[in-house]
């Protein structure tokens, strides 16, 4: 009877896990060095982005930025505007194209140096 239970219990961890992975908030091709956080408001989703993959080169901080980093973002509401928001811009803000299917957006953020947030406004 015990073994019985540890299948079941099993399977049902299997179930749980394949949906926890198919309902994921973001999903994207990034290196693992980029971190993210996903804060939503009454009025947008704020995706936070940070490059933490750097190194010392003769007491000079080098950093790496990523390019062409493509991001699925899982979102309760339509999106109207997709911003990105960055001091390693020249000006700061960016407007983004995006697609909207099956509750993601999808987009592609062009280069991240240090830190940014995607806007994807509703």
């Amino acid at each position: 009877m015990t073994k019985l239970s540890i299948v079941i219990c099993c399977a049902n961890c299997e179930d749980t896990i394949e949906q926890a992975l198919s309902e994921r908030k973001i999903v994207t091709d990034a290196h693992v060095s980029v971190k993210f956080n996903l804060a939503e408001t009454s009025q947008a989703h704020l995706l936070h982005m940070v490059n933490y993959e750097c190194g010392l080169r003769l007491l000079r901080q080098q950093v790496y930025p990523k390019h062409d980093i493509s991001v699925k973002v899982r979102v309760s509401d339509p999106i109207g505007k997709a911003t990105l928001v960055s001091p390693d811009i020249d000006g700061y803000v960016q407007t983004l194209t995006f697609g909207q299917d099956g509750g993601y957006v999808d987009l592609v953020v062009p280069e991240l140096v240090h830190y940014s947030m995607v806007m994807l406004e509703k």
